[in-house]
């Protein structure tokens, strides 16, 4: 009968059959991201070791007692999970009690009874240690197991980690000051309550809890009754065994390691003698290596100081700690990733590749990369474990942990960095090889049941076959060995052929995807070591062997029971792959603070001195670096491991749901975060791609040292994942962004339009540029599949045009506001083209541009924009408003001109008199001394403020028909259907006729604004279609100049027009063009005197002012008269006729200051004479 038949068998009589509905859904099973799992199946190791114990057979000696040894373990495990989770709450109640007097007995009585389960937690915890400590010597002494050798690896690592748990629980009672506290409370409160005096907590229980060295002594104790010699051999043969696996790093799991280091400090502070002097260097370097051990999660041990206790040192232990610094190792560690996961993939590649990897290279490659996990993982433990034993001193506000993890990694450069990478890379090859497992593990069980059969059907027939003498033990025991375990084909004689030394040739062996049971290879194990330790009958050259040497006859036998047990030391956590990978994997020690916060004494850290969220925020400030960005969110499958070992270990939904918490406020922060830096990712990427390339290549010189690398093409990756889970629950990183995206998109936005309240017009185009690359990045994010809102609500939004009653924004007001107290009044005209210089030169705000870099770089390239305004500001502007808001803009203009008018009427009127028109100097007089004779008479008037007054109320008169104009042509530029909109404003139909009262759905404003559209725009003639043939090629200069003439012509003629304009007499004419010309000097003179950067003349009041003259001279008539009053046409015949040749450097400059200001009034003539016409008709 097969033995894989008589296993199953044994199972089933031994084991009771799992109920599927027994399976429990771990709601924080450790995940990384994007992978998760949700459900995982209890027992995968060889937790039941008795199904061989009626073999009779060596082996089972020692499965009796690792079976005894693990149960303890298994009770101390599960009082270190108490002790660790354990918080003081009984203080607290005690004060309360103190504060509440009248019902101390009654709460005393409650609380007492509501926690009388901590006293017996302590009782248990005395009782086991103490057991364990009796049961490790029971072992001790049993000088059977050590002088004939019948002990194996199994059974000293099972003894060495319940010695190691045993120091745990020791330490850990030691730190945890909340389990005293909540003694000393529980019998503070039993003594109020006579009732309750029986539940005081034992005062020997409150000794060993502040005894730190109760559990030494009772060691001590235990341990001193041992004969020296039995207690030398057994220390000999634990550091032999510590000391190889500890050197050769076989080991998989990462608690293995400190359970040997722990096991091999107790041997050197309980026995001394049994180490041999000469492995001092040896035991020096091993301790050197990591001199603070980490215990349980966050807490750990200093063993240097606790080593000096022993006498193996002679008083003069120096041992220089080194200090763990996974940076040193980073390059090594990501090629061994690397070469790890490319043997991975090979292996797991299709099936015509199957036989790339012998079976041992195929075992081995799954043990290297679970070892790199777990040794990558204990550095960056060690490396944890030294930041809080040695915390920073400053700032002093913050409590040592604190401190610790928030700024200890940042006292050498790049370790956060390298924290994060090694912690990401053993979550990717976690991940690789779980998704693996389905083609991995079949291939992993048919290499081990191969190398396995090959061993009990050839390897124990070679040693039975080459045995030399006491051939009848040793071949029982191999034959027993064979019959247990072989693998036999139908019709296979098991037998070995009896002959001394015969070769024969190799059995066959099975190919089968099904493993040999743990249960079976860890029977099979015990009992080879038995045939192979020194102390053994087979290998002690002792008695009736003394003269033939070991059982075995030749060394091969030997070296194929050293080899099978080298080969199968993992095969059992092996063979469980998804438990031992996901206790190797587990990152819950870099959440978990319980320790910590004892010691700090603080109830709870605040979020940001969390491991996780340090980790992810260090991620996305480190954005440059696109190897860090890759791996945001793999630090918050911390908080996975955690929730699952908070559900499972301790058994806590307190710590589950602060887990949870904590992983919300991380997740909600880091979303914010995450938000931003993907939205300036993207804008910073628009932008760059939007600028010219000679502008770029112009920026980046000056800003070489801070130019921005967008990220964006790496977060498009990062997004299109979209699957993400943290604590078994998807989260959509999508919509968790979406909404700080949408405030980021808001807020630039914003931001911009704020813009155009300080700087009008001027910035438009400059704003409307960034607007279109925010636009852009919205698109993007669009595309990626973010639910944002749609971009032109947010800009109305910005623009605050949502009123469902009237056009006026709050955008159009900030413009108008300054299009018409700033533009109009204070920046000069230029004309052919018309643009508005400012008075002096602005600067975009930078902040507002963009964040960072990128708002520095588009204001130096859009700095140009502002330095005048031109119809393509007024067109961006046009574009921007609704065109229901042409109205409001209509009738800001009218009431602009109105009001200017009255304005400039007053100084007109006021200084008239004063501007005198002197007599003109006679024929043949010399250039420079009629012009001298003009600069007498009227350079007073360069500094007279009323004059100054009168030319600024032209500028603005002349600056808003500019307006007008520069409007109308926006206007044309947005070709938008003009027949509807008006028609639809002024509520007729394409015939003419009225459809219903819509005006009277609008304010006041508007309705008023209303009545300048329909009175503008009627026709001369009243023909059929008078009513929606609307013309608005020049609608808005109309409005300024229809509203110009009718407040002119209220004006008594005698103020403009001339009383004998045929008389050309300065006694008697007083018309406009007469005192145009004194002020037309005045303003001509005062530019040809100015000098550098002074703000006077043209560059103080442009071309406004002349703007203005021409069209008073056309409706006056007084064109004519102009230019025979115009005083620099009468120097320019002057100096034509000159002959004394003296150069008059002042003069020259004025004619050529006058000629360009002619040039100016002939412009603005023909500008404005069809318009006259049009409207005098």
């Amino acid at each position: 009968m097969r033995t894989r038949a008589r296993t199953g068998a044994i199972q089933r009589e031994q084991k009771e059959t799992i109920d599927l509905l027994e399976i429990k859904f771990a709601d924080g099973n450790p995940n990384s991201a994007p992978m998760t799992s949700f459900f995982r199946l209890p027992n995968e190791t060889c937790s039941d070791h008795g199904l061989y114990l009626s073999s009779g057979l060596s082996a089972t000696t020692n499965m009796i007692e690792i079976n005894k040894i693990e149960e303890k373990i298994k009770t101390l495990d599960d009082l270190i999970a108490k002790f660790y989770s354990r918080r003081a709450i009984m203080s607290t109640i005690h004060k309360h009690v103190l504060e509440n007097p009248e019902r101390a007995k009654e709460i005393a009585a409650i609380a007492v009874k509501q926690y009388d389960s901590l006293p017996t937690t302590v009782a248990l915890s005395i009782d086991q240690i103490n057991q364990s400590i009796k049961h490790i010597v029971t072992i001790f002494t049993n000088s059977e197991i050590w002088s004939r050798g019948l002990y194996s690896d199994e059974l000293l690592f099972t003894i060495c980690s319940l010695i190691h748990r045993i120091f745990v629980l020791d330490k850990i009672k030691t730190v945890k000051n909340s389990i005293k506290n909540d003694i000393n409370a529980i019998n503070q409160l039993a003594l109020l309550n006579s009732a309750s005096s029986q539940n005081a907590v034992d005062q020997t229980m409150i000794s060993w809890l502040n005894d730190k060295e109760a559990v030494d002594k009772k060691m001590n104790e235990s341990f001193k009754n041992l004969p020296n010699e039995l207690f030398n051999q057994i220390t000999s043969i634990f550091y032999s065994f510590i000391s190889r696996l500890l050197n050769k790093s076989h080991l998989l799991l990462p608690q293995d390691n400190y359970v040997l280091r722990i096991s091999l400090a107790f041997f050197i502070i309980r026995n001394p003698n049994g180490i041999p002097q000469n492995e001092l260097s040896n035991i020096i370097s091993l301790f050197a290596q990591v001199p603070i051990i980490p215990l349980f999660c966050e807490f750990s041990f200093n063993i240097i100081p606790y080593l000096t206790k022993s006498s193996y040192f002679k008083g003069s232990l120096s041992i220089t700690p080194k200090e763990i610094n996974p940076k040193d190792q980073i390059l090594d560690r990501r090629q061994q990733f690397s070469e790890i996961s490319m043997k991975l993939k090979k292996l797991c590649s299709s099936q015509q590749h199957s036989q790339i990897f012998t079976r041992e290279e195929t075992v081995q490659i799954v043990s290297d990369a679970i070892q790199l996990i777990s040794s990558t993982t204990n550095l960056l433990r060690e490396q944890y474990a030294q930041k809080l034993e040695q915390p920073p001193t400053e700032p002093q506000s913050m409590k040592p942990y604190e401190r610790s993890v928030r700024f200890g990694y940042t006292i050498h450069h790049g370790e956060l960095k390298t924290v994060l990478q090694l912690l990401s890379l053993c979550r990717e090859l976690n991940d690789m090889i779980r998704l693996s497992i389905p083609t991995l593990y079949p291939k992993l069980c048919v290499s081990i049941q191969q190398m396995f059969q090959d061993f009990i059907k050839n390897g124990l027939e070679y040693v039975h076959s080459h045995a030399k003498h006491g051939k009848k033990a040793v071949w029982e025991l191999i034959e027993a060995i064979r019959n247990i375990s072989g693998d036999w084909n139908p019709g296979e004689d098991p037998t070995i052929a009896k002959k001394v030394g015969s070769e024969t040739k190799d059995r066959s062996i099975p190919v089968r995807t099904a493993a040999p049971s743990p249960q079976l290879i860890e029977f099979v194990r015990i009992q080879v070591s038995h045939m192979i330790t020194p102390e053994c009958d087979f290998m002690n050259a002792t008695g009736k062997y003394s003269k033939l040497g070991n059982a075995y006859g030749d060394s091969n036998s030997e070296k194929k029971l050293n080899d099978f047990l080298l080969l199968s030391s993992n095969w059992v956590q092996l063979l469980s792959l998804d438990q031992t990978l996901a206790i190797a994997a587990d990152q819950s020690a870099f959440y978990f603070k319980e320790v910590q916060l004892d010691l700090n004494n603080s109830v709870q850290f605040p979020v940001k001195s969390s491991i996780p969220f340090i980790l992810c925020q260090f991620a996305l400030d480190s954005y440059i670096q696109p190897e860090i960005t890759d791996i945001l969110f793999y630090p918050l499958s911390i908080y996975d491991d955690a929730a699952n070992v908070a559900l499972n270990c301790f058994k806590s939904k307190l710590m589950f749901d602060e887990i949870k918490a904590e992983a919300r406020v991380a997740l909600s922060t880091l979303s914010v975060l995450i938000g931003e830096f993907t939205f300036n990712a993207y804008e910073t990427f628009c932008a760059l791609k939007q600028l010219p390339e000679k502008v770029i290549s112009n920026l980046k010189q000056t800003h070489a040292r801070h130019w921005p690398n967008s990220q964006a093409y790496r977060l498009r990756t990062l997004l299109q994942q979209n699957r993400y889970y943290l604590l078994s629950k998807q989260i959509s990183l999508k919509s968790l962004i979406a909404p700080r995206i949408d405030q980021e998109v808001n807020n630039t936005i914003q931001k911009l339009y704020d813009i155009s309240r300080e700087f009008g017009l001027s910035a438009s185009l400059a704003v409307d540029y960034v607007v279109n690359i925010v636009k852009e990045t919205h698109r993007i994010l669009i595309e990626q599949g973010l639910p944002l809102m749609p971009f032109q609500d947010i800009v109305e939004v910005a623009k605050e045009n949502k009123s469902l009653e009237s056009f006026n924004s709050n955008y159009f007001k900030d413009i108008l506001q300054h299009l018409t107290h700033v533009l109009i009044r204070t920046y000069s005209l230029a004309v052919a083209p018309i643009r508005f210089i400012p008075p002096k030169k602005i600067q975009l705000p930078a902040e507002n541009l963009g964040k960072h870099a990128l708002g520095k770089i588009l204001k130096d390239a859009l700095d140009n924009t502002v330095s005048f305004v031109t119809v393509y500001h007024f067109s961006t502007f046009i574009r921007n408003i609704s065109d229901g808001s042409v109205v409001l803009l209509a009738k800001s203009i009218q009431n602009n001109i109105s009001r200017s008018f009255y304005y400039f009427l007053n100084f007109y009127t006021n200084i008239k008199t004063k501007l005198t028109r002197i007599h003109d100097a006679t024929f043949g007089t010399p250039s420079h001394e009629a012009f001298t004779r003009y600069e007498g008479a009227y350079k007073y008037f360069l500094n007279n403020k009323e004059v100054a007054s009168l030319i600024r109320s032209m500028q603005i008169l002349g600056n808003t028909f500019a307006v007008a104009e520069v409007l109308d042509q926006a206007l044309s530029i947005k070709k938008f259907n003009v027949i509807e909109v008006m028609n639809y404003l002024r509520s007729v139909n394409e015939n003419g006729k009225p459809l219903n009262e819509i005006e009277n759905l609008f304010d006041k404003q508007f309705q008023e604004a209303m009545k300048i559209i329909t009175s503008s725009n009627k026709q001369p003639n009243n023909t059929a279609n008078s009513h929606n043939e609307v013309n608005l090629s020049h609608f808005l200069l109309d409005v300024a100049l229809s509203t110009f003439i009718n407040e002119f012509d209220k004006i008594n003629r005698d103020v403009f027009y001339e009383e004998e304009p045929n008389i050309s007499n300065f006694s008697v004419n007083n018309g406009f063009a007469c005192v145009w010309s004194v002020l037309e000097f005045i303003f001509c003179f005062m530019e040809s005197k100015r000098e550098g950067e002074e703000i006077s003349g043209l560059v103080k009041y442009g071309q406004g002012v002349i703007l203005c003259a021409s069209l008073i001279l056309l409706l006056t008539d007084q064109v004519k008269l102009s230019n025979l009053f115009c005083i620099g046409k009468k120097l320019q015949r002057h100096k034509t006729t000159d002959m004394t040749g003296i150069e008059d450097k002042q003069m020259n400059r004025f004619l050529s200051v006058s000629q360009f200001e002619r040039s100016v009034i002939e412009w603005g003539l023909q500008f404005f004479q069809p318009h006259i016409h049009k409207l005098r008709k």
